[in-house]
């Protein structure tokens, strides 16, 4: 353990409070029941009759631990934040002040982290569906806190870090719109006459399901593609299958660039997704839930791909998608025949939309990219910084304190 850092139960870190309420006063009370379960956040729905009046309750206020020891094991453990303050709760949630040695802060990322759920968990009394973690349990809990000061840097720190993923998830959401407003407006709302898909294609083939190894391949591995590499507007070749060697897969089905794929059976929402594949790794093969679309040599196939990613595209395969499953769909060549989009007689015309598509989802492309490394680099700093793996800087503190 590193200097300075202690080892504690949570009771010496935590008092226990209840200010009581009357049920007499709530009213429309912002109240949350047995069903909560997520982490620091407390729904404000209506208090409503006899659901409440039958319960013994408790106000909350910014700042204080709270945890459902009904439902320890999904991670029930949280510190009540502004929007909380006032909420009132059932007996189901133990209430705690946090005494000065730590920050309600550094409990809230504490409480996140797998090795503290693991732990709560493991104390946990009853059945699989119906567990609970008692109060006395939860205090004895043992942790490791750090000193106060390298708490506020490290709440601090994670806090920069929050903001950064949070922009980085709205430049990934404007990315995303604008990529849907640009298609939209450049195919949809075109004057280019719509013509059914089997005045545009040669031929629809499918491909070939074989027993796999039901993991990712090793370089130089044959595989075929899962579903998930199919997606709207976009191929991920990782999304594959390692195939048994003594398999033996024919020609027709392997996956090269250009080819345009759908999806012929999943989910309502995701059944005909399509995409054009830009590049795959070597020895790919389609799988026989997807199907390649061959367009005729007026037809560019990313336009193809592009156009049927179009909202109205996209509820003429949902609305054809056959099933009785409340799950999974299935779309057949005929009804992907039948399929009308707008399409410019000109190559060059279609080729030129499908650039300005190409960049808008390069940008989307970038923007996840960058969303996805902010997500990872907050998983490390809370998995090392809370283990005392590695440590910030006291300089740090000039920062705290607005010192440039």
């Amino acid at each position: 353990m590193r200097e300075g850092w202690r080892l504690l139960r949570l009771g010496d870190l935590l008092s226990s409070r209840r200010e009581m309420v009357s049920v007499a006063s709530l009213d429309s009370v912002p109240y949350a029941g047995v069903h909560w379960y997520g982490l620091g956040v407390y729904p404000r729905s209506e208090a409503q009759g006899s659901s409440v009046k039958a319960r013994e309750l408790a106000r909350i206020h910014t700042g204080q631990v709270v945890y459902n020891r009904m439902w320890s094991t999904r991670g029930a453990f949280g510190v009540a934040g502004p929007d909380a303050d006032g909420c009132v709760v059932t007996n189901d949630f133990p209430v705690f002040d946090v005494l000065p040695a730590v920050l309600p802060a550094y409990f809230s990322l504490l409480f996140s982290t797998p090795e503290f759920q693991s732990a709560a968990a493991s104390l946990a009394m009853g059945t699989t569906e119906r567990r609970r973690l008692l109060e006395r349990d939860f205090t004895q809990l043992i942790i490791e806190l750090p000193p106060l000061a390298e708490q506020r840097r490290i709440v601090d720190l994670l806090a920069a870090t929050d903001g950064l993923a949070s922009a980085a998830a709205a430049e990934r959401e404007a990315a995303r719109s604008t990529l849907v407003a640009l298609r939209e407006n450049l195919i949809a709302a075109s004057a280019a006459p719509a013509r059914p898909l089997a005045d545009l294609l040669t031929d629809i083939d499918g491909g070939y399901s074989p027993v796999t190894e039901g993991r990712r391949p090793l370089p130089g591995e044959r595989a075929v593609l899962k579903l998930s590499a199919v997606r709207p507007a976009r191929f991920d070749g990782s999304e594959s299958k390692a195939v048994t060697r003594d398999v033996i897969l024919p020609e027709r089905a392997l996956v090269k660039e250009g080819d345009v794929l759908i999806t012929r059976s999943n989910t309502p929402d995701t059944v005909g997704a399509v995409c054009r594949v830009r590049s795959v790794p070597a020895d790919t093969y389609l799988s026989d839930l997807m199907l390649r679309l061959h367009p005729g040599l007026d037809v560019a196939g990313a336009y193809l791909a592009e156009a049927l990613n179009t909202l109205a595209a996209r509820r003429q395969i949902t609305a054809s998608a056959k099933g009785t499953s409340g799950s999974m769909r299935k779309i057949s060549r005929s009804t992907i025949r039948q399929l009308e989009i707008p399409i410019p007689e000109s190559r060059q015309a279609q080729e030129q939309i499908v650039q300005i598509l190409q960049d808008a989802g390069d940008l989307v492309d970038a923007a996840n990219s960058t969303a996805v490394c902010v997500g990872r680099l907050r998983q490390v700093l809370v998995q090392e910084l809370l283990a005392g793996a590695r440590s910030i800087p006291a300089s740090y503190d000039r920062l705290l304190e607005g010192v440039a």
